[in-house]
């Protein structure tokens, strides 16, 4: 490919391509040609013996990177890539290809913002470069179901070059007429116009914040907004715009908190109403999930016997509607037969699908919106299928597409042969019972825990209460088999009369992550840590802070942070727990330590099944030994050994506590039981291990 000597450099540094990277040009593109045709080792050895001869050029150990990790050796790319940034921080390129690597790793989030980085740092005229990071950030965006940022990327793309061909066949497929996406998170979006203000100061700022956007970076944007909402943070303009770019960053939850804000500022209902519609729209998302209405529960099981568990996949009338794609089998679990139709036929007599189910060559996966019918289903097909299969510790929450919403509204099964009369009204009955009796009463994560009605009669939840009803008016209408009344659940809605003496939820505070004062968290001390505002930072943030400190080894400054994250996580909180109650112990708080034992404890047991009970009681004894009970620590461990008679990180930690107590004899019991383990299992590094606790067990 001929390029311009005085055009911009391809790897987006914004020097002139004669004074950059024409010198290995040439050789880059062979071994791109070399890579095409398959010849990928020839083309490794052309690069590796460029970064020889050309040992300071960060641009050549990055090609040189991106050729190892085609070849297979990602290790040596990473390391390759480390050096390259090393030699040059600044380069776009190794900022990118970073981000390729773990987006083609599965890690998603860290190639974003690899990908953003690469974004900043990139010349506007390395159009191509450009293009390749847009493509793949909105590729990672869709990924995570942040639908607006990745159309703002393809826009970005077309904007670049018009007739780009992949940008915009992804937009007509994505956003155009035939978009299984609301119209709501698919449609063109805009700023609004900012009013005048009438402090001259205040209108001055505004106005310098705004001359930071000209740059055409959505992150500049960003800056300007939050700064203009720091200074004036009910303008309902502001906020609006605010959530707007953060919803092309894809920071759906920065979005939610000002889109919430909005609704509270806005005095035009029908646009607080459609405001709160798009933000029902972004909880369908990993980290809104806590504010999402819509969430399935999943259970997953390990096929235990393949030719049972076909036979008896065959010999259910229960599961229906099936259809194969890629060796993959997708169907639904009734909860009972279809009955044979009659002119009589009750609501309760029709079956309701009670769980989607997917099969694949690792075992079977159910998931639902009901977790009531999940656990029914659960239960029958448990006993269905028997021994063949064993439910795996993977299980949780999961969020749905929006096709979903609307079948999990729709989960009877009509048998054939019923009058349309019939059919009618059957169907109506069980969307009345839906709509109005179900989600009208039903508490709302989204409404803070208020169901819909009570929430109408809060000044700020009724136009989020509307936009809840909006939202799932527009899903549903023209995909269910008949033309429900929607108009109906809107005005029984509309019949709540506003209490002034109920109080409603507080906003959520924005968080301000563009212009923060100190460095960034990973990069902060103890001290620094200790000053942030933890009410302030997101899930994502206060996560960081918590390792952070961890790191640095302030218990008690990571415990600042554990304490709030409890609150916000959905997953496993073992690592918050394990914190606190070290972190009491350090302060020799033995009964608080005991309190969040107990609490973490029954939380396992709750919401995970006990799967981390053996984690728990070993910090238990760990308790013993700092209430100066190091017998009754052994005894301890001595039961979990008799349940747990293999695990040999049990047995690291017990003989490692108990020789930290001062209980040689006792700790040398088992380093000598993992020594044993160590030898029958074949582990080399574990036996090392043991071998050198029996050693410092036996010196006393």
């Amino acid at each position: 490919m001929s390029v311009d000597a005085y055009s911009s450099c391809t790897c987006g540094s914004g020097k002139k391509f004669k004074w950059c990277c024409q010198p290995y040009a040439a050789q880059f593109e062979r071994a791109a040609e070399m890579q095409r045709n398959g010849q990928t080792e020839a083309a490794l050895e052309m690069l590796k013996e460029l970064t020889q001869t050309h040992v300071q050029t960060a641009e050549v150990w990055g090609r040189y990177a991106e050729q190892l990790w085609y070849c297979g050796r990602h290790e040596d790319a990473q390391e390759a890539l480390k050096h390259a940034l090393q030699l040059n921080e600044q380069l776009p390129l190794g900022y990118f290809l970073r981000g390729m690597f773990a987006h083609e790793g599965g890690d998603y989030r860290a190639a974003l913002r690899d990908y953003r980085k690469a974004i900043e740092l990139c010349h506007p005229d390395a159009k191509q470069l450009l293009i390749e990071v847009y493509l793949s950030t909105a590729q990672c965006e869709l990924l995570l179901n942040h639908f607006m940022a990745a159309r703002a990327a393809f826009e970005i793309v077309l904007r670049i070059e018009p007739g780009q061909a992949a940008a915009g066949k992804l937009m007509a497929e994505l956003f155009g007429v035939e978009s299984q996406l609301p119209e709501v998170i698919r449609k063109s979006y805009a700023l609004k116009p900012l009013p005048h203000v009438p402090d001259a100061d205040l209108q001055k700022r505004r106005e310098q914040s705004l001359e930071t956007c000209r740059t055409g970076k959505l992150s500049d944007a960003l800056l300007a907004y939050e700064e203009m909402a720091h200074d004036t943070p009910e303008d309902p303009a502001v906020l609006y715009n605010l959530a707007l770019i953060h919803s092309w960053l894809g920071d759906q939850l920065g979005a939610m908190t000002a889109l919430e804000r909005y609704v509270a500022c806005e005095p035009e209902e029908t646009q607080a109403v459609a405001a709160a519609e798009w933000a029902v729209a972004l909880t369908f998302c990993d980290e809104c999930m806590d504010r999402c209405d819509f969430v399935h529960h999943y259970i997953r099981y390990e096929v235990l016997d393949a030719e049972v568990f076909k036979d008896r996949l065959t010999s259910t009338h229960r599961l229906i509607e099936p259809r194969q794609k890629d060796a993959v089998l997708y169907a639904k679990w009734m909860d009972r037969e279809i009955p044979p139709a009659h002119e009589n036929m009750a609501l309760f007599e029709l079956p309701r699908v009670a769980a989607h189910v997917i099969i694949d060559r690792y075992g079977m996966n159910i998931d639902g919106g009901d977790e009531e019918l999940l656990n029914k289903a659960k239960d029958q097909i448990e006993a269905h299928f028997g021994p063949c299969i064993q439910a795996n510790v993977d299980k949780g929450q999961v969020i749905p597409n929006f096709v979903s919403v609307v079948l999990d509204r729709f989960n009877i099964r009509l048998p054939e042969g019923l009058p349309p009369e019939v059919s009618k009204r059957l169907i109506d009955t069980h969307l009345s019972q839906e709509f109005e009796d179900r989600w009208l009463n039903q508490p709302s994560r989204f409404l803070h825990g208020r169901t819909p009605k009570d929430a109408m009669a809060m000044t700020r939840l009724r136009p989020m209460a509307l936009g809840a009803f909006q939202f799932l008016r527009n899903l549903c209408t023209g995909k269910l088999p008949i033309d429900f009344d929607f108009e109906r659940i809107r005005q029984l809605l509309l019949e709540v009369p506003l209490d002034p003496a109920l109080i409603a939820p507080i906003l959520p505070e924005l968080t301000f992550r563009s212009f923060q004062p100190m460095a960034p968290i990973a990069e902060q001390t103890p001290e620094e840590l200790a000053k942030l505002k933890w009410e302030r930072l997101s899930r994502e943030d206060l996560l960081l802070a918590m390792q952070t400190a961890v790191r640095q080894q302030a218990l008690a400054v990571a415990a600042r942070f554990a304490k709030p994250l409890l609150a916000k996580s959905t997953g496993d909180p073992f690592a918050m727990y394990q914190i606190l109650i070290q972190a009491a112990l350090a302060e020799k708080q033995a009964d608080q330590a005991q309190q969040w034992l107990d609490e973490g404890i029954k939380v396992d047991a709750e919401r995970h099944g006990g799967a981390r009970k053996l984690d728990y009681e070993m910090l238990r004894a760990r308790l013993f030994i700092s209430g100066q009970q190091p017998m009754k620590a052994y005894e301890s461990f001595v039961k979990l050994l008799h349940a747990h008679p293999g695990n040999m990180d049990l047995l690291g930690n017990a003989s490692e506590t108990l020789l930290k107590a001062g209980l040689r004899p006792q700790a040398l019991q088992f380093a000598e039981h993992g020594l044993a383990q160590a030898r029958a299992k074949g582990d080399r590094d574990r036996l090392s291990y043991f071998q050198e606790l029996m050693a410092v067990a036996k010196r006393g």
